[in-house]
C-alpha cells in the first residue's frame, strides 16, 4: 500500500484546486464523478487453477507461464508470463506477439450496469509494453481496447480503470452494459518486452455519482508544494446541493505511513471556503479525506467527500512539504552547475528548483512553434525573435534541448509529407526551425561551457517490434538524421554537443543496429530513458 500511495500523491500534488473549485460553482451539473468501486472480481490470476489461461505466441516467441508466483513487496501471488524470443534478431511483428486467453467465464459475473473494469498488472523489469484486451460475449461479439502502450515500472503493480465505451467493436460500437454482462471470454494480446509481465487481477467497477462535494485546495495552489518551515493551510469548497441532513465534514492529514498529522470537524455555516492551518511537524507527503456528518458526528457516505473528478485520486487531496528551500536548492545549483547529475523532464511550475534537480529538460513540438509556415525574411522566425528577448536564464539552470522530430503529429501540417516515409517532412523545413531553436539556445543559456542538444525522441518506437509511431524508420534513416542535425548544430554553436539516438528503453539489439548504420559518427554522447 505504501509504493501506491507514493505513487498517487506524487500527481496529485500537481493537482489545480483552483480549476476544479471555478467548476464546482457552475450551475451547468450539480453532479460529479464519485470514487471508482470494485464491484465484481472477474479473474485473480493469482488463484486461478493452472490451465485456467491458456497462451498462444508467434513463430519466434517461447513462452512460459509461472502461475501463483509469489513477489517481493506484493500481498497476494500472480500469475508471471515472460515470452523470450528465439531469435533475437528476427523481430518482425507477426512473429513476436504473445497472448493470454480465457473462455467459459462463469455467467452473469458481471453486474448489471457496470462503468467499465480494472486491470492490474505489473512488469518484472523495467520495460516498454504494448498490450490489447479483448472481450467476448457469449453473443460471440469481441470487443477491443489498447490497455497499454508505454513503459512499466520494476516489480511494481500499473493500475487501469477502463470505461466501457473505451471497448470497441469491428464496426466501433462501444460495449454496453447490457453486453458486459453477457461477458464468456478474455484475450489479451502483448509485445515481447525482453522481460515478465505480471498479472494480479480483473474487476469489474461503478463509478458513483456525487451531488455534493469538497474542493480541496491548499495555500500555495499552483503545486501543493511547501519548503521546510513554510506554514500549510488547507481550505475545503463546498460543491453541489448539501445534503439535508448534512450538518458539518470532518477531515483528516495522515502522512504516507498512514499516521495522522492532524485531524478536525466544521460546522457548515454557508461559507463559501473553510480554511485550516494544517502544518505538519515534519517534511514529507501528505494525504487529505474528508466526509460529511450529521448532527450527530456521523459519516454520511463510506467514502471520502473530496472531488474524485479530474487530476486527483479518488477521494483524495495531497500536499507536500520538502525537505529544503528553494534558497537551499539554488545555493546547491550554483555549486554544482554543470557538473550535476540529476535533472527534471520538464520544468512546469518550477518543480526543478523545490526538488533540488539542477539539469532542466524541456521542450517544444514542432507543430506548437509553428502553426503556419513562418516568415524568416528578418532572419528568425517571430517565435524565435520573442524567445530571445525574454533574456537569458539565471546561471544556475543548465538546459538540455530534445528534439521530437520523428514523432509525425508533432510536425506542423503544413510541413508534413504526403508519402508516409522518413523523415516525414522536407528537411530545409525542419532545419531551419532547428537552426533557430539553436540560437535561442546559445542565446537564454550562455552561461553554460557546452550546450547540449537532442536529435530525434525514442525513435525506437517509430521502428519494429513496436511501430508504436509513424513514420516507420529504419537505422539508416536515423544515422542520416543525426547527421544532418550535428552538421547544423556544429555550424552554429561550435561547442555544442549532440546526444542520441534516444530510445525509449534500453535495447542492446536495437543499438547494435544502428550504431552499425554509422550513428555514433554524428553524436557526442549517447541517451536512452
Amino acid at each position: 500500500m505504501r509504493s501506491l500511495f507514493l505513487s498517487i500523491t506524487a500527481v496529485a500534488a500537481l493537482s489545480l484546486p483552483a480549476q476544479l473549485q471555478a467548476q464546482s460553482a457552475a450551475p451547468k451539473d450539480p453532479v460529479v464523478l464519485g470514487p471508482v468501486r470494485e464491484v465484481a472480481l472477474i479473474d485473480r490470476f493469482g488463484a486461478d487453477p493452472v490451465g485456467a489461461w491458456v497462451v498462444t505466441s508467434g513463430e519466434n516467441v517461447a513462452t512460459m507461464l509461472s502461475p501463483r508466483r509469489r513477489v517481493a513487496g506484493l500481498h497476494d501471488p500472480i500469475l508471471e508470463a515472460s515470452a523470450s524470443l528465439k531469435n533475437p534478431r528476427d523481430r518482425e511483428p507477426g512473429r513476436t506477439w504473445m497472448s493470454l486467453t480465457r473462455k467459459a467465464l462463469p455467467d452473469a459475473i458481471v453486474p448489471a450496469d457496470v462503468d467499465g473494469f480494472c486491470f492490474v498488472l505489473g512488469s518484472r523489469a523495467e520495460a516498454q509494453w504494448w498490450i490489447s484486451v479483448t472481450l467476448t460475449t457469449a453473443m460471440g461479439e469481441s470487443f477491443t481496447t489498447v490497455l497499454a502502450d508505454h513503459a512499466f515500472p520494476a516489480g511494481r503493480l500499473v493500475h487501469y480503470t477502463v470505461p466501457l465505451a473505451r471497448f470497441q467493436s469491428a464496426t466501433k460500437q462501444a460495449l454496453s452494459p447490457e453486453k458486459a454482462v453477457g461477458l464468456r471470454g478474455i484475450s489479451i494480446a502483448v509485445s515481447t518486452a525482453g522481460t515478465s509481465l505480471y498479472f494480479d487481477r480483473i474487476a469489474a467497477y461503478k463509478r458513483d455519482r456525487m451531488a455534493s462535494w469538497l474542493d480541496f485546495g491548499t495555500s500555495h495552489p499552483s503545486n501543493n508544494l511547501f519548503q521546510r518551515g513554510d506554514p500549510v493551510t488547507i481550505t475545503f469548497c463546498p460543491g453541489g446541493m448539501s445534503p439535508p441532513n448534512a450538518t458539518g465534514f470532518r477531515y483528516e492529514v495522515r502522512d504516507v505511513e498512514g499516521r495522522v498529522s492532524s485531524r478536525r470537524s466544521a460546522r457548515l455555516t454557508g461559507a463559501a471556503e473553510y480554511r485550516f492551518n494544517a502544518t505538519p511537524r515534519m517534511h514529507g507527503y501528505y494525504g487529505v479525506t474528508a466526509f460529511l456528518v450529521d448532527a450527530d458526528g456521523k459519516d454520511l457516505a463510506p467514502n471520502s467527500c473530496i472531488r474524485a473528478e479530474g487530476s486527483m485520486p479518488d477521494g483524495l487531496g495531497t500536499f507536500s512539504v520538502l525537505p529544503t528551500t528553494l534558497a537551499e536548492n539554488i545555493a546547491r545549483f550554483r555549486k554544482l552547475g554543470e557538473s550535476a547529475f540529476f535533472g527534471l523532464h520538464g520544468d512546469f511550475l518550477h518543480l526543478a528548483d523545490y526538488a533540488g534537480l539542477t539539469w532542466r529538460f524541456d521542450y517544444s513540438d514542432w507543430r506548437y512553434l509553428e502553426t503556419t509556415r513562418p516568415d524568416r525574411s528578418a532572419g528568425l522566425a517571430q517565435w524565435a525573435r520573442d524567445a530571445i528577448r525574454q533574456g537569458p536564464e539565471p546561471r544556475y539552470r543548465p538546459h538540455i534541448l530534445p528534439s521530437t522530430l520523428n514523432i509525425g503529429e508533432s510536425t506542423p501540417a503544413w510541413a508534413r509529407s504526403r508519402d508516409g516515409k522518413a523523415p516525414g517532412f522536407a528537411w530545409d523545413d525542419a532545419l531551419a526551425m532547428v537552426r533557430d531553436r539553436v540560437k535561442v539556445e546559445m542565446a537564454r543559456r550562455p552561461h553554460m561551457r557546452r550546450r547540449l542538444y537532442g536529435g530525434l525522441w525514442e525513435v525506437d518506437l517509430n521502428m519494429p517490434p513496436d511501430r508504436a509511431r509513424k513514420p516507420d524508420y529504419t537505422p539508416a534513416d536515423i544515422a542520416d538524421a543525426y547527421r544532418r542535425i550535428r552538421k547544423l548544430v556544429r555550424a552554429e554553436d561550435p561547442t555544442g554537443l549532440v546526444i542520441g539516438p534516444c530510445s525509449s528503453i534500453i535495447r542492446s539489439n536495437w543499438f547494435e543496429a544502428v550504431f552499425r548504420a554509422g550513428v555514433l559518427r554524428w553524436v557526442d554522447g549517447i541517451e536512452t530513458h
